[in-house]
């Protein structure tokens, strides 16, 4: 038998004491920490893998749309448009020469009324619209019709001056209107902002319809009024006896219509209106103006 000595005793007990040990941590498993036992997450390893670099095939997506993005530079863009300019260089070029200004109204100077302007308003009106017309015509020996009429509400004369001209058997009306007042009442024009409110009929107390196709006015400000056109008149410094101009105000404009549909045999019938006047109409009847253009002298 062996002698159990202190040491021995020692020893097997140290060896006694490790085996429990091992076995206690084995069944309640490794010892959590003071923050996982508060519940809060532990503190990341120094030793936790890296995260995987990104994989070549995601540069080489990259490197493949990079072409595509280069190309797409402002030079490039110049460059392939640089036909599309040259087509519209020429077509602007061809557009200045073939292009010609519109047509304005030409008053008389005073030079073309001459020395001898009449006093009468009436006759000076007269003048002025045949003036107008023979200018519009580029004819200097035209010899028109001349219808006169005075206004309801503001004391103010309107004369007309027609011709018929023939082109290529087409019949056109073409007529200078020439206004103003006869009496100033006050320092200003009430005749200011003038329009010219007007259709064709077959009368003086006919209805009012829509003039045929390719009628004109000067100035080319004229607008639809419901069953009717509105035009504009241009406003101009009176002639005066002696020579010199205003300080009355005249309104000027030339109106051309085609002698067909409804024209072929009826005339023009308007009513005239400015800023601060109610209509104004023919003061002889009372009622809207009516000039019979089939009554113009024939060039």
């Amino acid at each position: 038998m062996l002698a159990r000595g202190p040491a021995g005793a020692r020893g097997c007990t140290a060896h006694r004491s490790s085996s429990r040990s091992a076995v206690r941590v084995a069944a309640v498993g490794p010892r959590k920490t003071a923050d996982q036992q508060r519940g809060r997450p532990a503190p990341a390893s120094s030793t936790a893998p890296a995260p995987a670099a990104a994989s070549a095939t995601t540069w080489q997506a990259w490197e493949s749309v990079l072409p595509d993005w280069k190309s797409h530079r402002p030079e490039s863009a110049i460059a392939a448009n640089a036909g599309d300019r040259t087509k519209l260089a020429a077509a602007v070029s061809s557009a200045a020469k073939t292009w010609k200004p519109p047509a304005t109204l030409a008053v008389p100077s005073l030079d073309d009324l001459g020395t001898d302007v009449p006093r009468n308003l009436h006759e000076r009106l007269a003048l002025v619209a045949r003036l107008q017309l023979a200018e519009h015509l580029k004819d200097a020996a035209v010899a028109p019709s001349v219808h006169e009429f005075t206004t309801t509400d503001v004391t103010a004369a309107l004369s007309v001056a027609g011709v018929i001209v023939s082109d290529k058997g087409k019949r056109t009306a073409v007529a200078s209107l020439v206004m103003c007042e006869t009496e100033r009442q006050m320092t200003w024009s009430r005749l200011e902002g003038l329009k010219f409110h007007w259709a064709v009929a077959s009368g003086p107390k006919g209805h009012w319809e829509l003039p045929p196709r390719g009628w004109k006015t000067l100035p080319d400000t004229t607008v639809d009024a419901g069953g009717a056109w509105q035009s504009t008149f241009d406003k101009h410094p009176l002639p005066q006896p002696g020579g010199g101009q205003g300080p009355e105000s005249m309104y000027t404009m030339v109106l051309s219509v085609p002698l067909e549909g409804p024209l072929e045999k009826g005339g023009v019938i308007f009513v005239l209106r400015a800023g601060t006047t109610t209509w104004l109409k023919d003061a002889a009847t009372k009622s809207d103006f009516f000039l019979p253009v089939q009554k113009f002298a024939a060039l």
